[in-house]
């Protein structure tokens, strides 16, 4: 499977994850983990998700390493934005702090959404359909299993790829995976 076709796969799977789960299993009390961030501009407008509803997942492959983060708001009010990130290694290397992943690369492939559904509008921006971005990890604790790291990219939209989003400044913090 290429890099590209992975990534788009666990975009779509963290996605999926983000929206659909609204507690840690690992807590009967319910209570959010409310240290875990993602964050970014886009198109200078300020986005943040905090708590429960940022969430990661870790793929060991052997040949293949991969690791998707993504945060999505509730759609409350008939809105949901959010984001989601995945890190590809396609030659087996491990995940560690100060590694850099390229949207353009095809080793360590960095592949980025945005995301936003609304009565109005239907966005979904990736990083795929420009070539254009960077993840960078900044911290990877694989016995709290939580990653951090920066992010920018400019995602072109599926629907009229002439329109082109700039998210930049990003962030994600303690974002949990298993």
């Amino acid at each position: 499977m290429k890099p590209t076709a992975l990534a788009a796969l666990l975009l779509t799977s963290v996605l999926c994850c983000v929206t659909f789960s609204c507690e840690d299993p690992d807590d009967p009390t319910g209570t959010p983990d409310d240290t875990a961030r993602i964050a970014a501009t886009v198109d200078g407008e300020s986005y943040e998700v905090t708590g429960i509803l940022v969430t990661g997942t870790l793929i060991d492959g052997g040949s293949v390493n991969s690791l998707a983060v993504g945060g999505s708001t509730l759609p409350f009010g008939g809105i949901t934005e959010g984001f989601a990130l995945g890190l590809i290694h396609a030659d087996g290397t491990a995940f560690a702090p100060g590694q850099t992943f390229e949207t353009s690369s095809t080793t360590s492939v960095a592949a980025c959404e945005y995301l936003l559904e609304s009565f109005l509008d239907d966005i979904r921006a990736e990083s795929e359909n420009t070539g254009v971005g960077q993840i960078t990890l900044t911290a990877f604790d694989t016995v709290n299993n939580v990653a951090s790291g920066t992010f920018w990219f400019d995602g072109a939209d599926d629907d009229d790829p002439a329109t082109v989003y700039q998210i930049r400044d990003g962030v994600f913090e303690n974002v949990p995976f298993d």
